[in-house]
C-alpha cells in the first residue's frame, strides 16, 4: 500500500467517531504509556485511586493528539489545561467525616 493511501485510510479512521471510541484510554497506565510515560507519581496515584472506586476513564486519541510530551521551554505547559480537564484531580476525593448533614428537630 502506497504512502497517499496509508494517509487517506488513516485520515477516514480519524473521521470516524467509532475509531475514537475504540481506541480510547481507559486506564492509567495505558494513558502513561501513551504520554511517553510523562505523568508524575502523584497523578498515576490520583487516577488509580480514581479507578478502583469506580470514576470511569476514558480519553480518546483525538484529546491525546493535543497533548504535547516533548514540550520545549518555550511551550512548556501549554497543553495544561487540556491536561486538567482530562485528569481526575483529588479534589474529587474527600473523606466522608467532612460532610455535614443538618439535623432538624421538631419543635
Amino acid at each position: 500500500m502506497s504512502r497517499q493511501k496509508k494517509l487517506a485510510l488513516a485520515k477516514t479512521w480519524w473521521n470516524d467517531y467509532k475509531f475514537h471510541l475504540k481506541f480510547a484510554v481507559q486506564t492509567p497506565e495505558d494513558l502513561n504509556e501513551m504520554l511517553d510515560y510523562s505523568l508524575d507519581r502523584e497523578t498515576m496515584d490520583t487516577l488509580k485511586q480514581a479507578q478502583e472506586v469506580g470514576i470511569p476513564f476514558f480519553v480518546n486519541p483525538y484529546y491525546l493528539s493535543l497533548l504535547d510530551t516533548q514540550a520545549s521551554v518555550v511551550s512548556l505547559g501549554a497543553d495544561l489545561a487540556i491536561r486538567q480537564y482530562m485528569m481526575i484531580n483529588d479534589n474529587y476525593f474527600f473523606p466522608v467525616t467532612t460532610i455535614k448533614i443538618p439535623v432538624f428537630h421538631s419543635i
